[in-house]
């Protein structure tokens, strides 16, 4: 028999205060913004996998009474030369279950009499606590148009991909690059490489 009560879901109500400040650099050559956060979410929103409700694992959206996301972020771009712009970002987020008294269990606290686990101050899934990014971007004319090199890599901190917060779905701090470099024409056409 299926339990109706997780077929039904509530809205989510958030409140969120933010303070920062947005600045344009010397001469319009760049900007740097700053702003710190902090966010709560009543009735939060989201997919989880439990076997509460059933023999089998499975996946349903559901609510969870109370979430609390804070943090900061910082981000720069500047021209420091003719042609050239530099672009970094920075940004913290700790954000944990605030009440959650019967979740789901992580797979290895679940048992034949396993029926719900307290995850009140678990950290949120996917969210890592740092996120970085630096890139550059290069312009040069060259031949009735103008030669585009563009270079760009984010790092991100470990994060737990499961609600529960399970050992098993830990997921390892990683980096993310990227470059390319094109040719857009005077005309409007443009051929990149990646």
């Amino acid at each position: 028999q299926p339990v109706l009560a997780t077929a039904v879901i509530d809205d989510e109500l958030n409140s969120t205060l933010e303070a920062g400040v947005k600045s344009a650099l010397a001469s319009g050559l760049g900007t740097f913004n700053v702003a710190t956060y902090i966010t709560v979410v009543e009735d939060y929103q989201t997919n989880i996998v439990s076997s509460i409700e059933t023999a089998a694992l499975r996946s349903y959206p559901a609510n969870i009474p109370e979430v609390q996301v804070k943090g900061l972020e910082m981000d720069l771009s500047a021209q420091l030369v003719e042609r050239l712009t530099l672009r970094a970002s920075l940004a913290y987020a700790d954000g944990a279950y605030t009440d959650y008294p019967a979740g789901p269990c992580a797979l290895e606290q679940q048992s034949a009499s396993t029926s719900a686990c307290v995850l009140t101050g678990l950290a949120l899934p996917g969210l890592s606590k740092w996120v970085g990014s630096l890139g550059a971007d290069y312009r040069l004319p060259l031949a009735n148009g103008e030669l585009l090199i563009h270079v760009d890599s984010s790092t991100r901190s470990r994060y737990n991909s499961n609600n529960a917060g399970s050992r098993y779905t830990n997921i390892a701090g990683y980096n993310l690059s990227n470059a390319s470099v094109g040719y857009r024409s005077a005309k409007g056409w443009m051929l990149d490489l990646f």
